[in-house]
């Protein structure tokens, strides 16, 4: 053990007697890249706009010394280079989404480098804004789109399909990650997309990227169905086709042909319906067997009614919610009284349950209703028209209230009333919104709200031809996990 310490003694006074300090130190000293001017966000129309970004540097190395690049990442980390130049100058040719951009500047003599990044969202003119279902002067059905910078595209399908839909208008939906096939490359594929339906029960799906025609009734189903149409709708990780003859789904996280097959579960279905985040499923209104159905979130249908709370001798006038909480407003055919039905749920993992039954009294306006909408966010209401007057009811105080709308115009009849919202938009939307007619003339109004009631000036007003019938924002993008790990479950606005 000595004799291996002596040797190491040995070799450090080698080493050491070998290093002579001459006192010339030739460091170069590592200066700071400090980026700024790029913006966290921006949105883009593909094949129109152009991305332009001039950076501001600091540092105290040359600007002949840096080497620049611009890289982009699509949502499956696929990467692209964009530029070599110190500013972007990028004409927008991406598929519709969101990316992420980095910039990188680094120092061609020592490699320091340093970097940002932004986000960039690419729309088409179709595929980012509220679309606007209407009925037309011939009681047709076509939509309108409002897009973010206050544009209004009209008349939509008449100047891309050359004609508006047969019949007046019934539904929309949209539909995110649609299964389809390319219609170029022949490739299984996926895409956003709206869904109509008109009031004949023809309907069609248009990818929202270019407005091209995806399926109608003809190519729809692997064996046809003979189905009565009432909703396209997306939740969690489903497409769903809601009809008479049951719900038909899709795995939206997947690509395929798009053509269904056969619904799961129970059969049967009506225009009403509500969601639920808590079973992060449907509860809706079997109209032809008179009863409540309500789908799990892998789109399986089941029954809900009981003999606890009876519902074979009832219509149904019109569904919500509140998020976990479903409502169902029910008018009993035999004494006209009416009821409100409230559905609940523990877990995703239960079935919902009816939970209360409050008797709406006949003596409220609420009771005589013409039009009804959801609070779905924010506040146990219920919106409601009543008189051409717009109301709500306070669902767990059991009475009502008149609205107090600023800067809605009288002597205009109402056509519509509902929440929209979409907490994933930039920014996040979420308004009171409110559609009044006068002549051939709609006009649509979306408030801002504290504790569900509008307030101040509408934050978007637009004026168009025709009749609302139902409006839903657009994304560009559609991120289920978004939603379901952030605890909101769907929130992507689909109220009638």
């Amino acid at each position: 053990m000595k004799g291996k310490i002596f040797i190491i003694s040995i070799a450090v006074f080698f080493i050491t007697a070998c290093y002579v300090d001459k006192g010339n130190y030739d460091y170069t000293a590592i200066s700071d890249i400090t980026i700024s001017g790029i913006e966290t966000s921006y949105s883009k129309i593909a094949a129109s706009d152009t991305l332009k970004i001039t950076p501001r540097i600091e540092s105290t190395y040359n600007e002949s010394d840096f080497e620049y690049t611009w890289l982009i990442y699509d949502k499956n980390n696929k990467c692209d280079t964009l530029g070599k130049d110190r500013n972007l100058n990028y004409l927008i040719n991406n598929a519709p989404g969101t990316y992420t951009i980095f910039y990188y500047v680094k120092n061609k003599s020592n490699t320091y480098y340093s970097h940002t990044n932004t986000t960039l969202t690419v729309s088409t003119r179709y595929s980012l804004g509220h679309y606007i279902l209407k009925e037309t002067a011939s009681g047709d059905t076509d939509i309108d789109i409002l897009l973010n910078d206050g544009k209004l595209i009209s008349d939509v399908l008449l100047k891309t399909q050359g004609t508006a839909l047969s019949g007046a208008p019934k539904s929309m939906g949209i539909l995110y990650n649609k299964q389809l096939t390319d219609p170029l490359s022949l490739t299984k594929s996926s895409a956003n997309c709206i869904g109509i339906i008109t009031a004949t029960n023809n309907y069609s799906i248009f990818n929202t990227s270019d407005m091209r025609l995806i399926f109608n009734p003809d190519n729809m189903f692997y064996e046809k169905q003979n189905e009565t149409p009432f909703k396209f709708i997306t939740f969690m990780w489903n497409d769903v086709f809601l009809t008479n003859k049951g719900v038909f789904s899709e795995d939206n996280m997947s690509v395929g042909s798009g053509i269904f097959g056969f619904p799961s579960g129970e059969s049967g279905a009506s225009q009403f319906w509500a969601f639920s985040t808590t079973t992060v499923g449907l509860v809706y209104w079997d109209e032809t067997n008179s009863r409540l159905l309500y789908t799990n979130y892998n789109a399986v249908a089941s029954v809900l009614s009981n003999d606890l709370y009876p519902t074979t001798n009832y219509t149904c006038l019109f569904m919500g919610s509140y998020k976990g909480t479903a409502y169902a407003l029910f008018k009993d055919k035999a004494n006209s009284k009416m009821y409100l039905y409230i559905i609940t749920a523990k877990s995703s993992s239960r079935p919902p349950v009816v939970s209360a039954v409050k008797e709406i009294p006949s003596t409220m306006r609420f009771y005589s209703a013409s039009q009804y909408g959801s609070n779905e966010r924010t506040a146990q209401l219920i919106y409601f028209i009543e008189n051409n007057k717009p109301y709500y009811y306070d669902v767990v105080n059991n009475n009502e209230h008149e609205i107090p709308f600023t800067d809605l115009p009288s002597g205009e009849t109402i056509t519509y009333i509902s929440n929209r919202f979409d907490r994933n938009a930039t920014p996040k939307i979420d308004y009171l919104t409110i559609a009044t007619q006068n002549g051939g003339d709609y006009h649509l109004y979306m408030y801002n709200m504290v504790g569900g009631l509008p307030y101040g000036a509408p934050a978007r007003t637009v004026t168009g031809k025709g009749k609302v019938k139902e409006t839903h924002f657009l994304n560009s993008t559609y991120e289920y996990m978004n939603d379901m790990y952030i605890g909101y479950g769907f929130d992507y606005g689909y109220s009638r």
